[in-house]
């Protein structure tokens, strides 16, 4: 780790510290009755300038129990240091399992177009919350532009679908979901030839369908807008033209891809990363992260579970965490992960297994073959594996 990383672990484990005082400051009030609204926000407000903690703020689900920490967008939004995947890749019960994960505590909720029947069953879940008293302002909802539709005239037709599937009026975060355009059919779905080979949009325009992005929040219908896996190139080319500037950028990481590079121009930039495969997966010659010797040694010595050791860490990285889980001890686990901090040697110690993108899992490749042909595939160091 050279002077300029160490420098960087220092500011963010300060801002740990102040964090956990905060936490046991605010666990404090917790008995207090503090009514929802500008009466609370004020408080906060209070809390934050005694502590010097302008980037975070906290959300109470009732008067008695402190739910999870926040973060300010570029734009002002505030969304929670850690969310819930509303997608799940095996058979589930998900309008019950969504349900839960709202009487848990999570707030944001992330989904997609894309994912089969994600946002509505998201959507019904939300409304059996707002009907047991379930309040909108209290949540951030993302979801996201699909592949498909990658062209200005198709942004309000793909928004408006989510917007129904959903049941809202409204999206926190609208992201585009990846910067490969492809063809769509007349249902709006992505066409696929049957040898699993996409049709791609070679003249896909990222700057017009950002402005057509930047209609919607002028509309009203979306408070935020961003960019889903995309490179730093493309990022760049975007917020140099855009008048409305991303705020939040979407990409895999974990312990083996820790994405310094964007996390880095990020920073920079003032937009928000919030991380899909937290916790990651299976990879070849490497254990799963959670099954890591180090990371389970960490986690005996803070007497806290991997996953727990893994979540804390991707926010020290400075990631949004959107796990996903079926377990209902997990999510409460999950949440769990404020109360320590991870010293300088242990954090080293993680930051020492990055794989970079040598396992990345997510490619674009597996969903549609002939993806790295398209002029802006992200992945430049992926291409040679597929020619």
């Amino acid at each position: 780790m050279n002077i300029s990383e160490e420098n960087d672990y220092y500011m963010k484990d300060r801002c740990a510290r102040k964090t956990a005082l905060y936490r046991k400051f605010i666990v404090t009030f917790t008995s207090i009755q503090i009514s929802t609204g500008l009466a609370m926000r004020r408080f906060r407000v209070f809390v934050l300038l005694v502590l010097g903690l302008s980037s975070h703020l906290t959300s109470f689900g009732n008067t008695q129990e402190l739910q999870s920490l926040w973060r300010s967008l570029n734009n002002g939004l505030e969304i929670p240091m850690i969310g819930f995947g509303a997608h799940f890749r095996t058979p589930v019960n998900e309008e019950e399992l969504l349900l839960r994960a709202l009487k848990t505590g999570y707030r944001l909720f992330d989904t997609a177009w894309v994912y089969p029947k994600s946002e509505e069953h998201l959507g019904n879940a939300l409304k059996k919350w707002f009907e047991e008293g379930g309040n909108r302002d209290d949540l951030v909802i993302t979801t996201k532009l699909p592949l498909s539709g990658l062209r200005a005239g198709d942004v309000e037709i793909y928004l408006n679908d989510s917007l129904k599937n959903l049941g809202l009026d409204y999206i926190d975060m609208y992201l585009i979901h990846g910067p490969i355009g492809m063809h769509r059919l007349d249902n709006l779905k992505s066409h696929v030839y049957a040898n699993g080979t996409g049709d791609f949009d070679f003249t896909t325009d990222h700057l017009s369908v950002w402005r057509a992005m930047e209609d919607q929040v002028k509309a009203g219908r979306v408070r935020s807008i961003g960019l889903s896996t995309f490179n730093a190139s493309q990022i760049l080319r975007i917020w140099n033209q855009a008048e409305i500037k991303p705020s939040n950028l979407q990409i895999e990481g974990n312990l083996y891809i820790q994405q310094k590079e964007l996390r880095t121009l990020c920073n920079e930039l003032g937009i928000v990363v919030t991380a899909f495969f937290p916790i990651g997966s299976n990879v070849t010659n490497l254990p799963a992260p959670m099954d890591n010797s180090v990371v389970q040694k960490i986690a005996e010595k803070y007497g806290k579970t991997p996953t727990q050791i893994l979540l804390n860490y991707s926010i020290h990285l400075g990631f949004v965490p959107i796990p996903n889980t079926k377990n209902p001890d997990r999510m409460r686990e999950n949440l769990d992960i404020f109360d320590f901090e991870l010293d300088y040697d242990d954090f080293e110690e993680l930051s020492a297994l990055d794989q970079y993108g040598k396992y990345r899992k997510f490619d674009f490749e597996g969903l549609f073959k002939g993806s790295s042909k398209h002029p802006e595939y992200p992945f430049a160091d992926r291409r040679s594996l597929y020619t």
